[in-house]
């Protein structure tokens, strides 16, 4: 055999092979040993190990392929850390909230705050009503829709709210 993985075919002949030599010395193929055996079991024999080294490696590209791409999905998944802290170092995809938004980091950032540079990526801007964006009085941070139902034209009394009732 040589060096490299084996093709579906090599490896069922190299399998056909080692159960002909083990029925030609009467050794049938038995359960796996148990663990305290496997530390007192002979070297594998040399037909042995190239059928492990080839089954192995048949598999070596999937398991590296199947490795980048996990470590890319970890490296892209977003993760909410709450209000951002300045003492707190952020990495890519970590999201945070901060004057009222919802921010991401595109990149590890340690010092940066939100909004003040090309670490972060505003994800949803605070509305009117958010505490952060301008401060009211307790009454209207009790009622977010109070100053637009004085502001609309229905509520104050003129016109009916629901049009089609007049």
């Amino acid at each position: 055999m040589g060096e490299g993985a084996l093709t579906k075919e090599q490896l069922d002949a190299a399998n056909a092979e080692w159960l002909a030599w083990r029925k030609e010395r009467d050794a049938p193929v038995a359960p796996k040993p148990a663990a305290k055996a496997l530390r007192t079991a002979p070297a594998l024999s040399q037909h042995d190990a190239a059928l492990i080294k080839g089954i192995a490696s048949a598999f070596h590209d999937e398991i590296e392929a199947l490795k980048a791409r996990i470590s890319e999905l970890e490296s892209s998944s977003m993760t909410y850390l709450g209000v951002h802290q300045s003492s707190m170092a952020y990495r890519k995809g970590h999201v945070v909230t901060f004057d009222g938004s919802a921010w991401c980091a595109t990149r590890d950032v340690s010092v940066e705050k939100p909004g003040h540079g090309d670490g972060w990526q505003l994800m949803v801007k605070h509305g009117k009503d958010a505490p952060a964006a301008s401060p009211r009085s307790d009454a209207a941070a009790a009622s977010p829709r109070s100053d637009a139902a004085a502001a609309s034209p229905r509520a104050n009394g003129h016109l009916h709210p629901n049009p089609r009732m007049r």
